[in-house]
């Protein structure tokens, strides 16, 4: 088990993480954890934390689109739980070494690329999708880690003698000293007219572009039989409100919920797929029971909301505190350019106090690339790693959501007694033999992985 681990390990996704995990990882959640309540959900347990149904459906979804085939559900439901085991090994390891992802940092990393600019944005995302939020960040923080866990591998082995692997352990598990000054626009004259913010909006109007959503009615009861006897009742009526549909529902022994879902999800999910066909219009009468996990819902299309694209007015305001953030990062890089020398926190305070609102000490793990304020900035995580310079100002202000920012990248701060965890110069055996033992370790309830995987399908 541990060699087939390391090697998925050490598969190429490692430089495509941040790109998947923006786009693609949230698409197909099984629309479960939406509409049920958490405690409705079914669990298993992985070293005491509960492991709900949603998150595995997230490993499902990811292992169904890598290229290698699998000769039956059951041998792709097995590699999708061996595969959430070896991240979570990985994660629960990594955590040790002190790195740490909050949840306000993973809704950074797939914030820009996912159109989130807000807490809200989030939330209506995680609604649109189907998923339960402590689900999808705990997703997120163990594909994260996995995703740096890969680079650290690649980028041991070729360190070099053993003395510069220990060295490179013992930087990569310490911190930088950082300095950050957030930028105060007010400093600078910079203006945005009419014609910039509408230039901007046609230029990059899929930008702001709002996908099809439907809203549905669900009926959902415990027995096929009542179901049944719901859609026999019911099939042809036009519900007027929801309250009229779910006193039915009520009164047949069932419930009802209201979801709304995005049509690239909602197609991705064969439960819900038929329901954005061409012929699943709005009003189509109610369809026959089909049955999800332990229960059998009765679904109904009431609303259709077409795609369409956000009107100027709604988004003006955003548009216009991007323009003011990029001229104020333009005015901001010609002042880095003139304090090229500096080499000291002190001269860089001296230099930067005039122009922000404040200037923060701070030190990060050097091998992340999230930070809290700045989100996902891969290109400052590299710096931070780069262990042959300290000492310096990164070279461009960072702008985010219309802020800016510019960073002071001080000494890494080693962790000597990191290098001593890593007793063999063989890094493969020594990785291979961290995760079996790490996997070997996880208190799994139940304890056998069959029962388990039925339980997070939904077989049992």
């Amino acid at each position: 088990m541990g060699i087939s681990v390391f090697k998925t390990i050490r598969s190429p996704v490692a430089k495509a993480i941040y790109f998947i995990l923006a786009a693609a990882f949230f698409i197909g959640f099984g629309i479960l954890s939406s509409i049920s309540p958490k405690n409705r959900m079914k669990s298993i347990k992985v070293d005491g934390k509960k492991v709900f149904q949603d998150e595995f459906f997230l490993m499902l979804k990811e292992v169904e689109g890598t290229k290698e085939g699998f000769e039956s559900p059951e041998a792709l439901q097995r590699q999708a739980f061996e595969l959430m085991l070896a991240r979570k090994s990985i994660s629960s390891e990594v955590e040790k070494w002190g790195f740490s992802v909050k949840a306000e940092d993973i809704i950074g990393l797939i914030g820009n690329n996912a159109g989130i600019r807000t807490r809200r944005d989030y939330l209506n995302f995680l609604r649109q999708t189907g998923a339960t939020e402590s689900s999808f960040e705990n997703y997120l923080k163990d594909s994260y880690f996995f995703s740096k866990f890969q680079d650290l591998i690649v980028r041991t082995e070729t360190a070099g003698d053993f003395r510069d692997f220990q060295d490179f352990i013992s930087n990569m598990a310490g911190i930088r000293a950082m300095k950050i000054a957030e930028i105060d626009r007010s400093k600078f004259r910079v203006s945005v007219d009419q014609k910039e913010i509408e230039r901007y909006y046609i230029i990059n109007r899929n930008e702001f572009k709002i996908g099809e959503k439907r809203e549905f009615w669900i009926a959902k009861f415990s027995s096929e039989s009542t179901a049944q006897s719901f859609f026999s009742k019911y099939s042809q009526v036009q519900f007027r409100t929801f309250e009229e549909f779910e006193s039915k529902a009520n009164e047949e022994g069932g419930k009802a919920t209201s979801v709304i879902l995005g049509k690239e999800v909602g197609t991705s999910n064969p439960a819900f797929a038929p329901f954005f066909s061409e012929k699943a219009t709005e009003g189509s009468p109610i369809a026959p029971p089909i049955n999800i996990g332990n229960e059998w819902w009765i679904v109904r299309i009431n609303k259709i909301f077409p795609e369409k694209f956000a009107e100027l007015k709604e988004v003006e305001g955003l548009i216009r505190e991007r323009l003011i953030g990029k001229k104020v990062g333009d005015e901001v890089m010609k002042i880095l350019e003139q304090n090229k020398g500096i080499t000291s926190e002190e001269d860089f305070e001296k230099a930067f106090s005039k122009y922000s609102v404040q200037i923060k000490s701070d030190s990060y793990p050097v091998y992340l690339d999230i930070f809290p304020g700045l989100e996902y900035q891969p290109e400052l995580g590299l710096a931070i790693s780069d262990t042959n310079r300290e000492n310096f100002v990164f070279e461009k202000p960072i702008e985010v959501k219309g802020r800016v920012f510019v960073v002071f990248i001080g000494k890494i701060l080693p962790s000597p007694e990191k290098a001593t965890d890593f007793v063999y110069y063989d890094v493969e055996r020594v990785i291979k033999g961290l995760i079996a033992k790490k996997m070997a370790d996880l208190k799994i309830e139940p304890a056998s992985r069959k029962e388990a995987i039925e339980i997070l399908t939904g077989a049992r």
